[in-house]
């Protein structure tokens, strides 16, 4: 069986800092710093403020995120559509029968 060497062995995958998540995903570097320090977005720290993500970092926040989003906007069109109920009884409590 051949041994393989440390040069045959696969790169690992390149790591990003905080300004290449920031430009990735849209956001100013404030941004990824805030969801850093609140444990949103996971990552490893490599120095006293230096951080590396790597694309399975970035994968996992963007897949929550968008869980998330979806489930906001589900929860707002719920919400929007049982103030319009309520509305439509309302107004419907506003008109009275004429009796004979």
């Amino acid at each position: 069986m051949k041994a393989t060497s440390a040069s045959e062995s696969p790169a690992p995958p390149p790591l990003m800092t905080i300004p290449e998540v920031a430009r990735r995903l849209g956001v100013c570097r404030a941004t990824v710093w805030r969801w850093v320090n609140s444990g949103r977005l996971p990552g490893s720290k490599v120095g006293p403020n230096t951080w590396r993500f790597s694309e399975a970092n970035i994968e996992e926040f963007l897949v929550q995120t968008s869980n998330q989003r979806a489930t906001a906007e589900v929860t707002e069109r719920a919400r929007a559509a049982a103030q319009k109920a309520r509305k439509a009884v309302m107004a419907g409590r506003g008109k009275r029968r004429k009796l004979n």
